[in-house]
């Protein structure tokens, strides 16, 4: 089954930034506990080291949503050019 590669990178991008929206919400909600999730999930112990004073606002949630539409529309283009190649 071949795969419509710009309907698919679309779709990857949608839902990658919908999870990006409620990440960004759930952080601007709860930021301690975002910060104890993001160190579980990089492995680190103490990762209010690295982060600092750093504040979600939502500026700095629409300036980390386009790279990550961009990124995510880009990287789902190439899988599904790939995909396509390795069925023929």
């Amino acid at each position: 089954m071949k795969l419509e590669t710009k309907k698919f990178a679309s779709a990857a991008a949608i839902t990658m930034t919908a999870a990006y929206a409620v990440c960004a919400a759930f952080t601007a909600l709860w930021p301690e506990l975002a910060i104890k999730f993001l160190g579980s999930m990089l492995h680190i112990v103490n990762v209010a080291k690295f982060t600092g004073d750093v504040e979600m606002t939502f500026g700095s949630a629409i300036l980390g949503w386009i790279p990550l539409a961009l990124y995510s529309y880009l990287a789902a283009l190439v899988f599904a050019w790939l995909y396509n190649r390795s069925l023929k």
